[in-house]
């Protein structure tokens, strides 16, 4: 025969389902913040690196990662789609 163990569930386990119950109304967790969609920080983005590509057609990807304060693969992607890097 099995034996059965935390049979009755901890007061935990109902403290932590009664809290949000309590603050929101639902089980859902809190998303948090509200933030701009990511594809639209990604438009801005590729707006600035051919922005910054335009400006200096000579420059490498990793300055304009510097100047744009993201990873090199990012500006590569971007100015790679574009045809404007190898």
């Amino acid at each position: 025969m099995a034996v059965l163990h935390n049979i009755c569930p901890d007061s935990r386990t109902f403290e932590a389902i009664h809290r949000p119950l309590r603050k929101h109304g639902t089980l859902k967790p809190d998303t948090g913040k509200r933030r701009w969609p990511r594809w639209t920080k990604m438009l801005e983005l590729e707006e600035a690196v051919l922005r910054v590509a335009d400006e200096n057609p000579s420059v490498n990807t990793r300055k304009v990662a510097t100047a744009l304060n993201v990873d090199h693969t990012v500006a590569w992607r971007n100015m790679h789609v574009k045809m404007l890097y190898p």
